[in-house]
C-alpha cells in the first residue's frame, strides 16, 4: 500500500517551486546512514564515492525516494558478504547518481521490463511487489533524467545510473 501511495504521489508533474538545489553527495551520505543497519545485518558493505560536489535542481523528497528504492533493491538482491556502492559524479558535464552492486544482476532480456508496474522477473525469490522501479522511473522522468542499466564490475551485479540534464 505504501508503494502504491508513493507511485501515485510521484506520477504528478513537478512544479518549478518544488525544485531546490540538492547536493547529491549529502543525499548519498544520508541514504547510507538510513540503510546501514540493514546492510550490516546482511554483512553487505555499503559505501559512497563522491569525488566532487555535484548539485542538481530537484525535488529533494523525490530524489530521496528514488535513491532509497534503488538501494533497497540492491540490498535485497545482493548476497550476504556482498557490496553495494553509491556514486555521484559528472559524465559529459551531466550530474549522475549511480547504485552498483555485486549481486546476481539482471539478465539483459529482462531489463526493458524492469520499470513496468508489478513486473518481477521469473525465478525471483526476493520479497517485493514490483513497484519500486516504476516509482524510480516516474521520479527520473519528472526530473528529465535518463536511467541506464548495465552490468556492474566484472560482469557481475547491476549498475543503475541516473543521468540528470546539464
Amino acid at each position: 500500500v505504501r508503494q502504491l501511495l508513493s507511485l501515485e504521489r510521484h506520477e504528478s508533474p513537478l512544479a518549478t517551486a518544488q525544485l531546490r538545489p540538492v547536493d547529491l553527495a549529502l543525499l548519498l551520505e544520508s541514504a547510507v546512514a538510513d540503510h546501514s543497519a540493514l546492510a550490516d545485518s546482511r554483512d553487505i558493505a555499503l559505501g559512497v564515492e563522491a569525488p566532487a560536489q555535484v548539485t542538481v535542481a530537484a525535488d529533494p523528497d523525490g530524489l530521496r525516494v528514488l535513491l532509497n528504492n534503488l538501494i533497497d533493491n540492491a540490498l535485497r538482491y545482493t548476497q550476504q558478504g556482498g557490496r553495494v556502492d553509491l556514486q555521484t559524479a559528472y559524465e559529459d558535464g551531466r550530474p549522475l547518481l549511480r547504485v552498483r552492486d555485486n549481486g546476481p544482476g539482471v539478465p539483459e532480456q529482462f531489463r526493458p521490463r524492469l520499470f513496468d508496474r508489478f513486473y518481477r522477473p521469473d525465478g525471483n525469490d526476493a520479497w517485493g511487489c514490483g513497484l519500486g522501479l516504476s516509482i524510480v522511473r516516474n521520479i527520473a522522468d519528472h526530473h528529465h533524467a535518463e536511467i541506464r542499466l548495465a552490468d556492474a564490475d566484472a560482469g557481475r551485479g547491476l549498475s543503475v545510473t541516473v543521468l540528470f540534464p546539464q
